[in-house]
């Protein structure tokens, strides 16, 4: 019986011993946690061994981040009415945004103030950079907010230059593409083919851009070629691409997520409540990754410990 326990007793100082840098000591702690050890017997001769840590904590200073790029449509079909509203395609795609952006831009605190950035481009006959890596919603709804339709469809232009915007290193960067319509312009003219319509290859200039295509179709497809090209060099640097498909006839929206590799984040958004919910669930996908990490482990005050260990001992 003496030897019995010695040996036990040596045993459970390795447990002891085991748990010396063990505790729960949060990088950002609202108050230090409390903590018990208690060791049980069990009537056999095993021993339950028992750590409680209680008391409220803050996410840690480390955590993982993300950058948004809203690319939104603003052609002139943007302007009309949404089927289940009485506000237009672009009101109700707006007002989505917003909201993405209030909820994304919550989970930046004072000790993490970076931890979303968000940029938006928008897309007509030419795509134009509104917002770059932003932390601050007022800066991000007032350029939202200023948006009117008018214009053809450049999927192309759009895409690239949402590929263009610098996200950080390291960082989980994500392109959430929203359009009304398949495309009709683009930005690469293409070797035309003799049964070709010209009309498809003549020039247009805007404002310093230059541009192809009728402005109503995609008879030979080059503008959803040349959109493909983009989106799948946007999946091929490792970023997230969302594709909604937004109150129109979309039908090449999801080729275009079948091209990147990430058919599960398309969306066929028929209605003002399915592009809320569409954007939802990608507010739901950012939010979960964006994960906290580093908490530290550090106590081993073993005198916490009280055990209701019986005689036997020597």
């Amino acid at each position: 019986m003496r030897h019995r326990g010695r040996t036990l007793l040596r045993a459970l100082l390795a447990v002891f011993a085991a748990l010396i840098a063990f505790g729960v000591t949060p990088a950002l702690a609202a108050e230090p946690p409390a903590t018990s050890k208690t060791v049980k017997s069990n009537g056999d001769g095993t021993y339950t061994l028992s750590l409680s840590v209680t008391g409220k904590s803050q996410a840690s200073s480390s955590s993982s981040k993300a950058d948004v790029i809203v690319v939104l449509d603003t052609s002139g079909s943007m302007s009309e009415r949404a089927d289940d509203s009485r506000q237009s395609r672009l009101s109700v795609a707006k007002s989505a945004v917003n909201s993405l952006a209030e909820q994304l831009l919550s989970n930046n605190t004072t000790e993490n103030p970076d931890s979303v950035r968000l940029s938006l481009v928008t897309f007509a006959d030419y795509a134009t950079t509104r917002v770059t890596g932003t932390t601050s919603l007022s800066s991000f709804q007032r350029q939202v907010n200023r948006l009117t339709a008018t214009g053809g469809t450049n999927w192309e232009d759009a895409l690239a230059t949402a590929n263009a915007i610098q996200t950080r290193d390291g960082v989980e960067a994500y392109v959430i593409f929203v359009s009304d319509g398949n495309p009709t312009f683009r930005n690469t003219r293409g070797t035309k083919i003799w049964w070709q319509n010209r009309d498809e290859f003549e020039a247009h200039s805007s404002d310093g851009h230059r541009y192809y295509g009728t402005g109503n179709s995609d008879a030979y497809g080059l503008n959803y070629d040349y959109a493909e090209v983009q989106a799948v060099a946007i999946a091929g640097e490792g970023k997230s691409f969302f594709a909604i498909g937004a109150f129109g006839t979309v039908s090449n929206m999801q080729d275009l997520a079948a091209a990147t590799g990430q058919t599960g984040n398309y969306y066929n958004a028929a209605d003002s409540a399915a592009l809320n919910a569409a954007f939802d669930n990608i507010i739901n996908t950012i939010t979960n990754n964006l994960t906290y990490s580093n908490v530290k482990v550090t106590d081993g005050i073993t005198a916490l410990t009280a055990t209701s260990l019986g005689g036997g001992f020597c």
